[in-house]
Parts: structure tokens; C-alpha cells; sequence
């Protein structure tokens, strides 16, 4: 990626930078790599198609800052149980009794908010990896 980010600068890549990304990249596609072999079943037009449009995502993410990294199920499930559990336990607090008239030390309000949010985000997150 650090390859595909210098090009995109104008500046000129850097050869064993260019190689590796190219070799990574076609190894994520599924193409024919000499160093790896060739991929099983898959025709050449194909592969290469697949590397074309891969290093299209890979220079597109680089120039934005992304990185390829995706949150597995398992994450987001816990982050969404962590943001229902902060507005749970707030709400929870809110709704007792007071006992007396004095301000609670903690306000509970923004806590409802900051784990409505975070649970909001994550339930969008597992629908759009879900694909639902």
C-alpha cells in the first residue's frame, strides 16, 4: 500500500515495494502468482481482472487512509452487548427512587446517550455485515 500511496503522490515507487505489493495483491485475488503458484480453477483473464480491480481498492484505500482490517462478528456483537449494557445500567440508575433531594455525583444522562450511540453504531455495523 505504502507502493500504491507514493504513486498516487506522483513520487517514483520504490521496485521491492512495487514487487511485494503486486505479489500480495495477486495473492488476494486468486492470479497466478510464480512465487506462490498458480490458483486453482481460475482462468488467467479472470485473475487478472481480479488483481486490476483489487489494486484499484488497495490505491483508493491508501490515498483515503484505510486499511483493510475488518471487525469480525465477534467484536461487534461485544461492542453492541457493551453499549446496551452502559444505557441499560444508566437508565436503570436514573429510574431508581432518590432518597434524598440532593444531585447525584455522576449524571446518568450522558451515559444513556454515549451507550445509545455506540450500540446504535454497532447495530448498523452487523447489519452491513450481514448483509441484511
Amino acid at each position: 500500500m505504502l507502493a500504491a500511496h507514493h504513486i498516487a503522490l506522483g513520487g517514483e515507487p520504490d521496485e521491492g515495494r512495487v514487487e511485494v505489493e503486486r505479489q500480495h495483491v495477486a495473492a488476494r485475488a486468486g492470479a497466478v502468482v510464480p512465487e506462490l503458484g498458480p490458483a486453482p480453477g481460475l482462468p488467467r483473464d479472470e485473475a487478472l481482472a481480479r488483481v486490476s480491480a483489487s489494486r484499484k481498492v488497495m490505491m483508493t484505500n491508501a490515498l483515503h487512509g484505510r486499511n483493510d482490517r475488518q471487525m469480525s462478528l465477534y467484536e461487534t456483537v461485544i461492542i453492541l452487548l457493551v453499549g446496551l449494557g452502559l444505557a441499560g445500567v444508566s437508565l436503570w440508575r436514573e429510574k431508581r427512587p432518590r432518597t434524598s433531594l440532593d444531585p447525584r455525583l455522576i449524571p446518568t444522562t450522558p451515559f444513556i446517550f454515549i451507550g445509545t450511540l455506540i450500540a446504535l453504531a454497532a447495530a448498523v455495523h452487523l447489519l452491513r455485515f450481514l448483509r441484511v
